[in-house]
C-alpha cells in the first residue's frame, strides 16, 4: 500500500491524508478522556470535521504524555489495528516518556524504513551492523538476527544483522567493527564521529569497506558527514525518528532534504505563537502519527527545531525539512540575556586542536565553560590551549573562561547519545 502511495499525485495523497487525520481525531475524541474536550474546535454542531481550527489545538507536550498516560489511552482500539505494545523514548530531552503503539504503527514504521533503503539502493540481504543503545544493566551487549527487520522477514529477504549496544565504550565498538567487517552500518552520528577520529589519530583506515552508513538519533551536521566520508569513503544517509513516534522523515538521495512520510504521519512546523512557518523558516515541529490508535498523539511536541525546505523535489509528498536544528535544550545562555544556539563547527575545531576523539562543551555559568574531551595523544600545550580558548570566544562572540577536563568517555545518556552541548545553568 505504501509503495503505491509513493507515486500518487500530491492532491490525491493529501486527500487520503486528511481522511486519515479526521478518522484519528474522531477516534481520539470518542475513546479517550484526554481528548474528549480538547478536540472540540475541530467539530461543528452537526459533527462536521474541519481543519480550520487545527492551529488552535494546543500542542501535546512530553510532560502531558508523562502525566496523562492513562487518560491518553484509547478505551476502544479497532481490532484491525492489531495488538498494542509499549514504546519508550530514550529520554534525550529529559525523563523518558512512554507511549502505546498498535501493530499497524510497527508495520508502517518498518515499511518507511524499507522505503529509505530502496531510495538509497541498499541491499537488505547483505551484512548489517546496527549500533543501538540499551541500558547496560539489562546485560544485552550484542545479538544476532537473520533479518534486518520484521518487514524483510515477512518478505522472505534474509540478511545477517548484528546489533551492538551503543552504550559500550567507543574503543570496544571500534574493535568489534574491525572484527565483524560489515557491509552496512547503522549508528548514532556522534558516536561514529568519535570512531572516525580514532582512525585519524592512529593514522589508519578501516580494514573493512562499508557500502552504506545510516545515521539516526541526533543531528548529523555537514562537518560530521565530511569527517565520516573522509575516513570511511561513504557519505551517510539519515532518518528522522522518535522512539515514541516512529519515522517522521527520511533523507532524500536526490535533493538531500528530509521528506515527511505523509502516509503515516502529519507534521506541523510552527513559531512561538503556534503559527505555521514557511519554507526557509525555522520552527518547532509538532507530529501526529496517523496510526496511533492505541494512544493518540495529536500535535505532539518533540522539543526539536527544524527548518523547512521548499518541497519541490519529485520525491516530496508535501512537507520537506531542509535541516534538523536539534533540541531546544541545546541552547546556551548569553551573558547579555536570552539564549543562543552554538555553532557546531566549534566542536570539530576543538577536536582538531586537542587531538580528541570526541568533545563536549558544558556551560556552567554565562561565561564559564568546561570542555570535556576524549584524548588520543598527549596533553595539549599551553599554546594549543590559548588557540582553542580564542576560537571558543570567536565562535560565541563574548569573553569566556574555560576548563579542560580529559575523560575516558564522553558521558552518554540512556540512549547512548553523546551530547555536544550541555547547559548546566539552572532554568
Amino acid at each position: 500500500m505504501l509503495d503505491g502511495c509513493e507515486t500518487l499525485p500530491r492532491s490525491q495523497l493529501k486527500q487520503q491524508h486528511d481522511i486519515m487525520l479526521e478518522r484519528l481525531c474522531r477516534h481520539a475524541r470518542n475513546t479517550t478522556e484526554f481528548y474528549a474536550d480538547r478536540l472540540a474546535p475541530l467539530f461543528d454542531q452537526q459533527d462536521q470535521f474541519s481543519l480550520e481550527a487545527w492551529s488552535d489545538i494546543p500542542p501535546l507536550t512530553r510532560r502531558d504524555l508523562a502525566d496523562n498516560f492513562d487518560a491518553l489511552k484509547s478505551n476502544d482500539v479497532p481490532e484491525n489495528f492489531g495488538n498494542t505494545r509499549l514504546a519508550q523514548s530514550s529520554g534525550s530531552s529529559g525523563q523518558p516518556v512512554k507511549a502505546l503503539w498498535t501493530d499497524s504503527q510497527v508495520i508502517a514504521a518498518n515499511c518507511i524504513g524499507r522505503r529509505l533503503h530502496n531510495w538509497h539502493g541498499i541491499d537488505p540481504s547483505e551484512f548489517l551492523v546496527l549500533v543501538y543503545a540499551t541500558p547496560l544493566e539489562e546485560g544485552q551487549f550484542e545479538s544476532e538476527h537473520d533479518h534486518w527487520a520484521p518487514v524483510y522477514k515477512s518478505l522472505g529477504v534474509a540478511g545477517r544483522c548484528v546489533t551492538i549496544n551503543g552504550q559500550l565504550p567507543t574503543q570496544h565498538i571500534f574493535n568489534r567493527l574491525e572484527e565483524l567487517k560489515p557491509d552496512h552500518l547503522n549508528i548514532n552520528p556522534r558516536l561514529l564521529f568519535a570512531i572516525a577520529n580514532e582512525y585519524l589519530a592512529q593514522e589508519k583506515k578501516p580494514e573493512y569497506r562499508l557500502k552504506s552508513i545510516g545515521t539516526f538519533g541526533e543531528t548529523r551536521t555537514e562537518l560530521i558527514g565530511d569527517r565520516i566520508d573522509l575516513v570511511f569513503g561513504v557519505r551517510p544517509y539519515a532518518r528522522y525518528t522518535a522512539d515514541e513516534i516512529g519515522h517522521i522523515a527520511i533523507e532524500c538521495p536526490d535533493c538531500g532534504t528530509y521528506h515527511v512520510a505523509e502516509e503515516v504521519i502529519h507534521a506541523d512546523v510552527v513559531d512561538n505563537h503556534l503559527k505555521p512557518v514557511g519554507p526557509g523558516q525555522t520552527g518547532r515541529i509538532l507530529t501526529t502519527p496517523l496510526y496511533s490508535y492505541a494512544m493518540p498523539l495529536i500535535r505532539y511536541e518533540l522539543g526539536d527545531e527544524v527548518t523547512l525546505a521548499d518541497g519541490t523535489c519529485w520525491r516530496a509528498q508535501g512537507t520537506s525539512i531542509a535541516q534538523i536544528d536539534g533540541r531546544l535544550g541545546d541552547l546556551f545562555h548569553h551573558p547579555q540575556g536570552g539564549r543562543f544556539r552554538p555553532n557546531r563547527a566549534i566542536l570539530n575545531q576543538l577536536a582538531h586542536h586537542l587531538k580528541a576523539a570526541a568533545v563536549q562543551i558544558v556551560q556552567q555559568a554565562p561565561q564559564r565553560f568546561v570542555i570535556r574531551f576524549q584524548p588520543t595523544s598527549t596533553a595539549p600545550s599551553r599554546a594549543t590551549i590559548a588557540i582553542l580558548h580564542q576560537e571558543l570566544e570567536d565562535s560565541f562572540g563574548f569573553k569566556v573562561t574555560v576548563d579542560l577536563v580529559p575523560v575516558a568517555e564522553i558521558p552518554a545518556l540512556a540512549n547512548g547519545k553523546r551530547e555536544d552541548f550541555v547547559c548546566a545553568i539552572a532554568q
